[in-house]
């Protein structure tokens, strides 16, 4: 009930309806009714005269255009065809600063790392996990993902919450440091070891993670086969048959992100698809969700992603910034880092003009 995505009431009736299709079918009681939708084109909405708060909302329309071309969105929004428009720094560099448009830079939403497979050599030694860790340059992936328009994310998301640790405990790049722990795992950095790691085809960040990832690594003599999966095959191999060493993720933030470590580091946890299983690092999740006091709260998740850091079942990446730009004219709208969150004020939207 706490999610906006899960938390829709549907009548028996309407859902038993013969011509009822859940995929398909619209109703709500928002401030705008779907008047039509042509797939991958464009979504029409026209003012609902029954919503809820009295004399909003305030537009008489709104058309959502569907427009895959970065170059064709933002033709359309410099002819004022388009009110507001969601841009990367690639796209939102080229009209910073130009004073006939309001642009906002505001954190992202997305979170993007790589897990390790607990259950099979090499990385069911921490050692080996530890070593990874201190032979990837976190930055690079700012840098090359980002244009060097992001955060590395410590044991939180930076950009959700703040009760994140600081970015002094980003982890360090240290070479020797890896090859130091891989000799004591018993791998010879200079004879090396083959790792097989799995992306997701058509994700536009998962396998160049693997790029990033490949190439780091190869410098301790951690050689890594990278397998481009459609994407059921993915999810066999990744939540299924656990048929991988490392694989790489890019997704939105969960609302509050002691919900990724419930789900997906609680070593009871069904969604615990790494394997991870260290009493440690379940025992603080415990203690965490024990808190009777914010106060608790806090320290305890703090301390808890302090052990997170240090016991390195995912490596936690980048989240980048994002962009929008608005016509001047128009009003009422926020910015939010969950972002279907933005659109939750859309009846507060005006044209000043």
């Amino acid at each position: 009930m706490g999610l906006s995505d899960g938390s829709q009431i549907i009548p028996r009736e309407v859902e038993e309806h013969e011509a009822y299709d859940a995929d398909s079918t619209v109703i709500g009681t928002g401030p705008f009714i779907m008047k039509e939708w042509i797939e991958g084109t464009s979504v029409h909405l026209e003012r609902n005269p029954n919503y809820w708060q009295d004399g909003q909302p305030y537009l008489d329309e709104v058309n959502m255009l569907i427009m895959p071309d970065a170059a064709a969105r933002l033709a359309a929004f410099r002819s004022d065809r388009v009110q507001l428009l969601d841009m990367e720094w690639g796209q939102a560099q080229t009209i910073w600063g130009d004073p006939n448009y309001v642009i906002e830079r505001y954190p992202g939403n997305q979170q993007r790392g790589i897990g390790f497979q607990h259950r099979r050599p090499p990385f069911n030694d921490l050692r080996m996990r530890q070593a990874a860790r201190y032979a990837l340059d976190l930055q690079d992936f700012v840098e090359i993902l980002d244009d060097g328009e992001g955060k590395i994310n410590t044991g939180y998301w930076w950009s959700m919450t703040n009760l994140a640790l600081d970015q002094s405990y980003v982890p360090e790049h240290n070479i020797e440091k890896a090859k130091e722990l891989m000799l004591e795992a018993g791998h010879d950095p200079e004879v090396g070891v083959d790792v097989v790691t799995i992306c997701r085809a058509g994700d536009p960040y998962q396998c160049r993670i693997q790029e990033i990832v490949q190439n780091q690594l190869a410098r301790v003599g951690i050689r890594t086969s990278i397998e481009t999966l459609e994407v059921g095959t993915w999810r066999e191999r990744a939540f299924t048959k656990y048929d991988y060493d490392i694989y790489s993720y890019s997704a939105p933030a969960h609302e509050i992100p002691e919900r990724f470590h419930n789900l997906y580091v609680y070593g009871p946890s069904a969604n615990n698809t790494i394997g991870s299983a260290d009493p440690d690092l379940d025992a603080a999740i415990e203690y965490a969700g024990a808190s009777t006091t914010q106060a608790e709260y806090e320290d305890r998740w703090a301390e808890y992603q302090k052990l997170f850091l240090d016991q390195v079942p995912y490596v936690f990446l980048d989240t980048p910034y994002r962009y929008t730009a608005q016509q001047p004219y128009l009003r009422g709208y926020r910015n939010s880092v969950a972002g279907y969150n933005r659109f939750q004020w859309i009846s507060d939207f005006w044209f000043d003009k």
